[in-house]
C-alpha cells in the first residue's frame, strides 16, 4: 500500500494506490528460423516501482507441436531466460503448444502451471527494401525505408523489424511497427513505407555505406490485437489524469500477462547509398 501526496494552493488531496497481486510475465516466441528460441520470464512490480522486472528462475518449460516436443534451458548468464536447441525451427501451418511448470510467483509454495498456443502463419516472401534520403523537412532529415512484395489475397497481419548493420532499431513492442493489409490486400506492396532512421538521435543516424535489413513477419490476428493493446497502454494518456488502461490481454492462461508469439519470416537488405 502507498500514499501519494497531491499539493494545490489551497488543499491537500491523499490518493491510496493499491499493489496488486504478482503476476508472472511471459515473452514467448517461435518462428521459422533456424535458431534458439526463448521464453523470457518475469514478475509484475508495484506501480511506483521503477526497478527492473524481477525473474522468475527454475521454470521447467517445453514447446511442443502435438507429435515433437522441445525443451528449454535456463541460460546461465541470463536468469529468467529460458532457450531451446539453436538447431530448432518452426514448420508453416502447425500449432505450437508452450507449457511453463513449476513457477510459483507469488512465493507461497504452490507451484503453477501456464499454457499457451500459437500457429504459424504462410510465408509471404519480401523481395526488396529501398532506402531513400529524405530532406523535405530540414529538420528532420531521415533516412525512409520501403519495401517491395506481394501480399496474398487473405487477411493478413505483418510486423516489420529494422536492422542497421546488424542492430535491431525496433528493439521493444512499443517501437515494433505493425500493420493489417486491409488498405493493399491481395495487391503488389510497391514501395510500402516501413519505417524512418532519423538523423536526430544517435542510435538511427544512417550514414552511406550502412547495410539496412528488413525482417517482414506474417503473425497471427491475436498477436497483432496484443500489439495493439500494448502500444495504447504505453502511449500518454489524454486527459492527463485519466485512469490507467485496463490490462492487455494476452494468450497465456492462469492470470499471466504476455503473449506466446509464432510466425513466418523473409529478409531483404539494401547498402544505403546516400
Amino acid at each position: 500500500m502507498m500514499t501519494f501526496l497531491v499539493y494545490s494552493c489551497t488543499e491537500k488531496m491523499d490518493i491510496v494506490l493499491p499493489t496488486t497481486y504478482t503476476r508472472l510475465i511471459v515473452d514467448a516466441r517461435i518462428t521459422t528460423d533456424t535458431t534458439a528460441h526463448r521464453v523470457l520470464l518475469s514478475k509484475t512490480a508495484s506501480y511506483f516501482d521503477n526497478s527492473p522486472p524481477l525473474p522468475v528462475t527454475g521454470a521447467i518449460i517445453t514447446i511442443d507441436d502435438g507429435n515433437t516436443t522441445y525443451p528449454l534451458t535456463e541460460n546461465i548468464l541470463t536468469p529468467g531466460l529460458y532457450q531451446t536447441a539453436p538447431n530448432v525451427y518452426g514448420v508453416v501451418g502447425k500449432t505450437y503448444n508452450l507449457i511453463i511448470k513449476n513457477v510459483d510467483v507469488t512465493n507461497s509454495g504452490v507451484k503453477q502451471v501456464f499454457t499457451a498456443s500459437t500457429t504459424i502463419n504462410h510465408i509471404v516472401k519480401l523481395d526488396s527494401i529501398q532506402v531513400k534520403y529524405n530532406t523535405d523537412n530540414p529538420n528532420r532529415k531521415s533516412h525512409r525505408v520501403y519495401m517491395y512484395a506481394q501480399d496474398p489475397p487473405t487477411l493478413d497481419f505483418y510486423t516489420f523489424r529494422i536492422y542497421k548493420n546488424g542492430v535491431l532499431m525496433t528493439d521493444s513492442l512499443n517501437k515494433l511497427r505493425f500493420t493489417d493489409d486491409r488498405l493493399f490486400n491481395g495487391n503488389y506492396m510497391l514501395g510500402l513505407p516501413i519505417g524512418n532512421l532519423s538523423d536526430n538521435r544517435a542510435e538511427t543516424v544512417t550514414y552511406p555505406g550502412d547495410t539496412i535489413t528488413v525482417e517482414l513477419s506474417d503473425i497471427t490476428k491475436d498477436y497483432f490485437n496484443f500489439l495493439v493493446g500494448v502500444q495504447a497502454a504505453v502511449a500518454p494518456q489524454i486527459p492527463l489524469f485519466s485512469g490507467p488502461p485496463a490490462n492487455v490481454k494476452g494468450n497465456v492462461n492462469n492470470g499471466a500477462f504476455g503473449f506466446f508469439s509464432g510466425y513466418s519470416s523473409s529478409r531483404a537488405s539494401s547498402v544505403v547509398i546516400q
